[in-house]
């Protein structure tokens, strides 16, 4: 996931150290979640938002994107990655 976050950030805009930051704190993040029980969608997107927009600060300067951005990102990438069907809004997820 951390790796998906930063290819995707990078192609949007361009490769930076900052999105490979993200991407360690979205699979922090996620990990945290599962470990707390935690497996819906929803409630992982804002935890993840929410934890980026915590350390914001960090990443404000050379980021292109928001804390939501990412965050629905990261739904995007977990119903994909589950295998059910995605609508025609989402996000394509990077590899």
């Amino acid at each position: 996931m951390a790796k998906s976050v930063a290819a995707w950030l990078d192609s949007e805009w361009m490769p930076q150290d900052i999105h490979v930051q993200m991407g360690i704190s979205v699979k922090a993040t996620y990990i945290q979640c599962r470990n707390d029980g935690i497996n819906d969608v929803a409630e992982i997107m804002t935890k993840v938002t929410d934890n980026l927009c915590e350390k914001w600060a960090e990443y404000n300067a050379d980021a292109f994107v928001n804390a939501w951005d990412v965050g629905n990102y990261v739904a995007d990438y977990l119903i994909a990655k589950s295998g059910s069907e995605t609508c025609g809004c989402s996000t394509k997820i990077v590899e």
